[in-house]
């Protein structure tokens, strides 16, 4: 802001001269006014269209890996550290994406909102990008920057890289993408010119180490200098060199770590070729949709259907592109900017229109949020150049007030796309009303909401193929089987399709171990977990070695339970259940020194996790150290407010040390918390017992055998007698 005010000041000086200052300070202020206008206006728009994925909760697809079931993030021990920054997740390197979730995580829990919350932020600060770079783009012109900002603001195919909390990693990779352009721009004014470049590279770097898409930006900025008609030359391609190494070292890191050796085999000639016709066709579509944003959805039908030949509308794709592609060079000898829009998409999309095989799906929404940019400047400046043309006021007028229209109807549209993101369930519903019968795993998935076996069955007929189909129908036969050995062994049937390298594998073992549990086959339980043992890769090994360590300590065989849980443990420190388990069997044998050891490594290991602080003290209450149970329990409810048993034992130590008052206190918090908390009522009914409240503790203590907890008759006798006594 200060280097705007500053440079318009000096214009303004030199073209008015010492006599008309006070004009040119008029001028600034009415700038400076237009300028906190379109901003504050921009923030206001952005927050109503995307107010409702506030109250928006993780979905059951990919919420669960990256956040509510990452364990990665659950801590800032030195292996999870380690493990944030250097490995891949799911085949994919975006450490600072897991860095941010691990920050808000430590600080707030598993809350959707605050995650929700940083999205939506995120959002803005790119919002206020695309201004201030298409301000710097079009040489101040408050009008194009404004309408550019308000589109890719409110576009409805925007919605899911800001409503979905796994798309983290495109509005934090656009974040800092976007930063690098204007730290570009301004090193191209000339002022501070160390500071700028130095805050664009860095910024490169942490949009690649977001999302390796990022990778394209060297190439934009390039296309921004021949846009802005600077010299393109030795000494340009010295300023260049650092961002195009660092794009190649990303883009190598990228492709050793997707393509394992059986992927990069699948790799033909043939199959390159078909992925580029089929790119074009995926350019057009993201085209289409952003011209008419109907019928969004969170998984789109895979048009290859056959994968011998091309449906004809995709061959017929490359013709419409290369079309677009001519008439924009042909624009050239009239503006730069339509062949400066078609390159910077173009350009931006090139890692996402599949040319390279990546991933199941070959088009979604968020692929395009950085792109949508340049498509919301044409947009903007061709609503800019005709606006300009019409010299008939009324004309002006109406068109001015069709613009408004199709602007508030596509804000109305964003916004009920944004309430679509409310939950898993609403999100499938969408996705099945738009493209009904095309995907399966959205069945899957809306299944694991509605528990309508229709949409399994809906599944399988559309792709019996699909493993995931499979081990959840195999699953679901499992539960449905009840004793039934029929039903058990067609289970089996379906989890013996899973392909050893389908991530779904290790899950089915233990689901057929689970099985043979039920049958009481030990034997086959056991070799069934031997063959997983040979046959999963070891990262995949931990819940395995987890469920036989389980499954001995439910046989109260606490040796071989410890043996498997240490295991576990060696392959990964961070699940904080597994040390849960060896310290319950260290307490079942009354060595409780190596119990607290344990609890204390969960600590370490995995942060500060409720469940792991309420073992931890329960056990100081049981060898009556009640001033540490009380401190530890009391952090557990600083962790998770809704601690229903660390409200239950703080009363009970508040009781023991005569302060009923308290005790009542937190008794009644936990039953506030829980209402069906048995041991709560019980605790309160003996409570009551000792105000003499009688009735009350009548009430209590049948509460609690409502909810299944045992009252000894012994409770109900004190209560008479001491009713007797007190008459």
């Amino acid at each position: 802001m200060k280097a705007f005010l500053a440079e318009n000041l000096g214009k303004n000086q030199n073209k008015t001269g010492g006599g008309s200052k006070i004009a040119a300070l008029n001028g600034l202020r009415s700038k400076n006014l237009l300028l906190v206008f379109c901003l504050t206006a921009l923030a206001l728009i952005t927050v109503f269209v995307f107010y409702p994925v506030l109250s928006a909760s993780f979905i059951n697809y990919d919420d669960q890996v990256m956040v509510s079931g990452n364990l990665k993030i659950t801590s800032f021990s030195a292996s999870h550290i380690k493990s944030l920054i250097f490995d891949s997740h799911f085949r994919l390197y975006h450490p600072i994406v897991n860095l941010s979730f691990a920050v808000e995580y430590m600080l707030f829990g598993k809350d959707p909102y605050i995650y929700h919350a940083d999205n939506l932020i995120l959002h803005l600060l790119n919002v206020l990008l695309v201004f201030f770079i298409f301000f710097e783009l079009t040489r101040r012109n408050f009008f194009v920057s404004f309408i550019t900002a308000a589109i890719f603001a409110c576009h409805p195919l925007n919605v899911e890289a800001v409503a979905w909390i796994s798309s983290r990693k495109d509005v934090l990779y656009a974040f800092f993408f976007l930063c690098s352009i204007y730290g570009y721009l301004k090193y191209l004014n000339g002022a501070n010119k160390k500071t700028y470049y130095a805050l664009s590279l860095i910024s490169f770097l942490f949009a690649c180490l977001s999302k390796p898409m990022a990778v394209t930006l060297p190439a934009i900025l390039v296309l921004i200098d021949w846009f802005l008609g600077n010299k393109i030359n030795l000494k340009s391609l010295i300023k260049y060199m650092p961002y195009f190494t660092l794009a190649l070292l990303f883009s190598a890191a990228a492709c050793i770590m997707y393509y394992d050796a059986g992927e990069k085999s699948a790799i033909t000639v043939s199959l390159l070729f078909k992925n580029f016709v089929a790119a074009h066709f995926n350019v057009i579509f993201y085209l289409s949709k952003f011209i008419a944003p109907s019928k969004l959805a969170i998984v789109y039908p895979n048009f290859i259907k056959d994968a011998e030949s091309l449906p004809l509308f995709i061959w017929l794709s490359p013709i419409f592109v290369w079309s677009l592609f001519a008439f924009s060079v042909f624009s050239l000898r009239y503006t730069k900017k339509i062949f400066f829009v078609a390159a910077f998409f173009a350009i931006a999309v090139l890692p996402v229109i599949n040319i390279l095989p990546a991933g199941p799906a070959s088009v979604a929404d968020r692929y395009v949020y950085a792109a949508s940019s340049g498509l919301a400047f044409i947009a903007a400046f061709l609503i800019f150049s005709i606006y300009k043309k019409l010299k008939i006021k009324i004309f002006k007028f109406v068109f001015a007030a069709a613009l408004c229209a199709v602007f508030c109807a596509m804000c109305f549209k964003a916004n009920i796309q944004a309430k679509t993101w409310n939950n898993s369930l609403s999100v499938f519903n969408n996705q099945i009303k738009n493209y009904p019968g095309s995907s399966a795993m959205a069945y899957i998935l809306r299944y694991y909401e509605t528990q309508d076996l229709k949409d399994l069955y809906e599944a399988y007929r559309i792709d019996a193929s699909l493993s995931t189909v499979i081990f959840a129908l195999g699953y679901e036969r499992q539960k449905a089987a009840s004793a039934q050995t029929d039903g058990y062994k067609q289970a089996l049937s379906f989890y013996r399709r899973l392909h050893k390298d389908d991530p779904n594998r290790a899950a089915a073992y233990i689901y057929v171990m689970e099985i043979y549990k039920e049958l009481g086959d030990e034997k086959n339980l056991l070799e069934t977990f031997e063959e997983s043992v040979n046959v999963l890769p070891k990262e995949r090994l931990f819940d395995v070695y987890s469920y036989i360590a389980a499954y001995y300590y439910e046989k109260r065989e606490y040796e071989n339970a410890l043996f498997y849980a240490g295991i576990a443990k060696r392959i990964f420190q961070g699940d904080f259940k597994t040390y849960l388990l060896e310290a319950s069997i260290y307490e079942k044998q009354n060595n409780f020194e190596a119990a607290f050891k344990e609890y204390a490594a969960a600590l370490l290991n995995c942060g500060f996790v409720c469940e792991v602080l309420e073992s931890m003290a329960a056990l100081y209450f049981k060898t009556g150290e009640y001033a540490l149970s009380a401190r530890v329990f009391e952090k557990a409810v600083e962790i998770n407010p809704s601690s229903f048993l660390a409200y239950d034992f703080l009363g009970n130590i508040a009781a023991i040390n005569n302060n009923y008052k308290q005790a009542l206190e937190k008794y009644t918090t936990a039953l506030l918390i829980k209402n069906d908390f048995g041991q709560a009522y019980f605790h309160r009914a003996a409570l009551y017992l000792k105000y003499r409240r009688y009735d009350k503790a009548q009430a209590d203590a049948s509460k609690a055998e409502e909810t299944g907890f045992e009252v000894p008759r012994s409770f109900y006798e004190d209560i008479k007698s001491a009713k007797a006594d007190s008459l």
